[in-house]
């Protein structure tokens, strides 16, 4: 059985997304394990995620 977190970098480079996009994005999940309980880090960090997928919004064809 395996355990952790999977993170899509597909995802994150079909959006257009660097490295330095990738290390917010790290920074940003380790926000909300640090207080799991913490209702105003989800808010902050959601906001942050709006912010970030706004700047690299997904394309359809």
């Amino acid at each position: 059985m395996t355990s952790g977190i999977r993170i899509g970098a597909s995802v994150i480079t079909a959006r257009g997304m660097k490295e330095a996009e990738a290390q917010l994005i790290g920074e940003l999940i380790l926000q909300v394990l640090k207080a799991p309980e913490d209702e105003g880090i989800h808010q902050t960090v959601a906001e942050e995620v709006r912010k970030l997928t706004g700047r690299f919004p997904i394309y359809e064809n």
